[in-house]
């Protein structure tokens, strides 16, 4: 880790991810533990979490929406339950989970980020911070289970405690950085001895990084939220820097050379031919395209904060010049540039920016609530001319009376 990449991060301190780790600095956890090892951070404030979820809130969710059975895993010491025990078609019964979960079954909610709102600007938020994706799952275990048999994960591991308190020992797992691709088979991965251990309480949170062994169990009636971060790595890099080259490199896609009826290619003309390759592969301007790629690919895949969106639309509301604007993404990214316009995303649209309109567009990013008249702009009628276009191409939101 460089020094630079770390000093950048330590100015970064208003993310939700400095809020979590506090009072570890943001530069001391790139530095001391991401990617290397275990953090646990104990607060003694059982409530610290209740601004993300709290159990009401899985009580709530229960209650009034349909899960689909493909989001909801039941488990008891790690062995699974039929779906036809608690699911009817393609939904759960919440009432025949909660019987499963008061018999010792863990309730495993997958991907709850995509039904609760603020799991959802939790991964939003730790997806700018570390430019790739991330997700929320929420595990519900009974006093005295284990939600799993040891293993490790491929994706980094943020650890919430919301209510109760759990027990993680930690193990040897043999497994160096897995991709996120790689997938733990307890058939196949064999766990090593234990190297540790760490218990949570409500309000903690704790740092796992991806490949580590570990086994958690429930001392008290567990919740907790496991926010996942799958991170970009040389792999997807270079994987990236061969699908370029293969589509544009004919000599790339030319044959081995074999050894006629001697089944068997020329390994040597191989040889001889494969320093060429490396070349290519190690060239400095196709190492930079693939990293602009990949991070291009994943600014395109962010969706849009859409709230309050409709509202604007359903109260037929239309900029003026005494207008309040917001900006409800979290950055403004530059995708591509040429002489005369450049293509960037805003609050999850892609749309193409004169060269001579994109300082304002910048002033609007960064200033994030403004009124139109505030607009460095030549003229006022071209003031509500961009913040109109803006608003209908849903990178900016009026502000709704009362707010």
């Amino acid at each position: 880790m460089t020094k630079a990449y770390v000093s950048a991060v330590a100015d970064t301190q208003s993310c939700r991810l400095a809020r979590l780790i506090a009072p570890v600095s943001i530069a001391d956890f790139i530095a001391n533990y991401w990617q290397k090892r275990v953090l646990v951070v104990r607060r003694n404030s059982p409530q610290f979490h209740s601004d993300i979820l709290t159990i009401e809130d899985v009580d709530k969710l229960f209650a009034q929406t349909a899960l689909p059975a493909s989001q909801v895993v039941v488990v008891k010491n790690a062995v699974g339950a039929s779906q036809e025990k608690y699911a009817a078609g393609e939904y759960i019964q919440p009432h025949k989970v909660l019987q499963l979960h008061r018999e010792g079954h863990t309730v495993i909610l997958r991907a709850m980020h995509l039904w609760l709102h603020r799991l959802a600007e939790l991964c939003v938020d730790m997806e700018s911070f570390f430019h790739c994706t991330s997700q929320c799952n929420v595990y519900l275990t009974p006093a005295g289970f284990n939600s799993s048999t040891p293993h490790w994960d491929s994706h980094d591991l943020f650890i919430l405690q919301v209510a109760g308190s759990k027990r993680w020992v930690l193990h040897d797992s043999g497994m160096q950085q897995p991709l996120h691709t790689y997938r733990f088979d307890r058939d196949r991965h064999t766990m090593g001895p234990e190297i540790g251990e760490f218990t949570l309480h409500a309000g903690d949170v704790a740092y796992v990084p991806r490949g580590l062994g570990h086994n958690p169990q429930s001392l008290k009636y567990s919740a907790h939220v496991a926010l996942g971060v799958l991170v970009t790595t040389w792999a997807d890099a270079l994987r990236s820097i061969f699908k370029s080259i293969i589509t544009d490199d004919p000599e790339l896609r030319d044959v081995l050379p074999v050894l006629y009826g001697e089944n068997g290619f020329d390994v040597n003309a191989c040889a001889l031919r494969y320093p060429e390759i490396v070349d290519k592969l190690a060239d400095d301007e196709n190492i930079r395209a693939a990293l602009s790629r990949l991070s291009t690919e994943f600014v395109r895949t962010r969706s849009a904060n859409t709230e309050k969106l409709l509202v604007q639309f359903a109260r037929q509301q239309k900029v003026e010049l005494s207008s309040i604007v917001e900006f409800p993404g979290r950055d403004l990214k530059v995708i591509s540039s040429d002489g005369c316009a450049m293509n960037v995303v805003m609050n999850g649209v892609e749309l193409r920016i004169e060269n001579q309109l994109f300082p304002t567009v910048k002033f609007i990013a960064e200033r994030r609530r403004l009124q139109v008249s505030e607009l460095p702009a030549d003229a006022n009628e071209h003031r509500v001319a961009l913040a109109q276009r803006l608003v209908d191409e849903g990178c900016l939101r009026l502000a709704v009376a009362g707010d």
